[in-house]
């Protein structure tokens, strides 16, 4: 398919070759890309629901939806008709269809070979990699459950005390391309589906990332509500927060509160940067320094930095300032000082989104300490 040819791809790295269907495997070859564009992704083709379904049924051929979200998630980045392939019709007649999967479908009827019809919307899109199907016969998942035996991928989903899960036919021929990928690779990724990564909660479908996250910040807000309330140094916590003084003369170790609360402001907030990162793939982190000098009690020179750039997108993100202050009492202070902020950025193809910001000039501060 396309080489990529952006300063921001990713050139070379190992061959791997991602196997599964649904959104997770989508996410496993975004997560793959940052790394790799030497990726393949090999896509179960059992869905029989939806889309896909009516597709599969009217016209014969292997459900385009998976391999459709994998399409998109190895394609240019900012593509317009990456984006566009999503785009769902409204209507009667073409109403649920993603355009990406009636493309697909003309290109495997047109072709007459899924493999070549793949490859041709790979190259629409700028996909850097390779989407291949399991199978390129049609096959059905069926399960035997307390219920009895049931076919199709849906049904399969919505059947509880299940057994034993098998294919139609037990043993459909591969791709050739797809085993020689597999013997090739220098790493090989079993991607969750769909299956195990959302669940339906009355009319609403919830990822279980999202689900985590969820139930992961009631926990902590629970956890930290009865620390505050309940242990010793929460209530110090609290009497501290409301008088610095009168906690002093009371003989609480404020210092050592101070850091207490620090630490666990940090732990909390690396929480949520590795939650964000888990649910967008797209952690950007940033390094730097802070330094102080104190002349005398009122007066004080401070400096700081810091630089970016290590996430994805931004190529440089840096900053550095320098201010004098005064402490014009024992709560309030003033700075006045000069800052230089450079952010370069740059997403995907001819048409993606591009920026570069370089801006300089005096900072002046009026501040409150707590």
């Amino acid at each position: 398919m396309s080489t990529p040819s952006d300063a921001d791809t990713v050139l070379g790295g190992p061959s791997v070759v991602a196997i599964g269907g649904g959104h997770g495997l989508a996410a496993t070859l975004r997560a793959v890309s940052h790394y790799t564009d030497r990726v393949t992704a090999i896509v179960s083709v059992a869905d029989d629901g939806g889309s896909s379904g009516r597709l599969r049924e009217l016209l014969h051929i292997i459900p385009p939806g998976d391999l459709r979200k994998c399409l998109v998630a190895l394609a240019e980045p900012g593509s317009l008709l990456a984006s566009t392939f999503e785009y769902r019709f409204s209507g009667e007649d073409l109403g649920g269809h993603a355009l990406g999967n009636l493309i697909l479908a003309g290109l495997i009827d047109e072709t007459g070979d899924p493999v070549t019809a793949l490859e041709e919307a790979g190259r629409l899109l700028g996909v850097k990699g390779r989407v291949l199907p399991s199978t390129v016969e049609p096959v059905v998942l069926k399960a035997e459950a307390d219920c009895g035996h049931v076919a199709g991928q849906v049904a399969v989903m919505a059947t509880d005390n299940i057994r034993k899960v098998s294919l139609v036919p037990s043993d459909p021929e591969a791709p050739a391309q797809a085993v020689a990928a597999l013997e090739g690779a220098d790493q090989i990724i079993l991607g969750p589906g769909s299956l195990f990564t959302s669940v339906s909660i009355g009319p609403f479908e919830i990822e279980y990332m999202q689900l985590f996250v969820i139930v992961t910040t009631v926990i902590l807000m629970i956890g930290l509500t009865i620390f505050i309330a309940r242990t010793q140094v929460g209530r110090a916590m609290r009497a501290t927060s409301f008088d610095l003084e009168a906690a002093s003369m009371m003989g609480i170790d404020v210092d050592r509160v101070i850091v207490v609360t620090f630490l666990i402001g940090s732990a909390l907030a690396g929480a949520a940067g590795v939650m964000n990162g888990l649910i967008f793939q797209n952690v950007d982190p940033y390094v730097g320094f802070r330094g102080r000098y104190n002349f005398c009690e009122k007066f004080y020179f401070l400096a700081k930095a810091d630089i970016g750039g290590f996430g994805v997108g931004s190529d440089l993100t840096w900053e550095a300032s320098a201010a004098l202050g005064c402490q014009l009492t024992k709560n309030i202070f003033a700075e006045a000082g000069y800052r230089y902020l450079a952010v370069d950025y740059h997403q995907g193809g001819q048409n993606g989104l591009t920026y570069d910001v370089r801006t300089q000039g005096a900072e002046v501060t009026l501040g409150i300490n707590f």
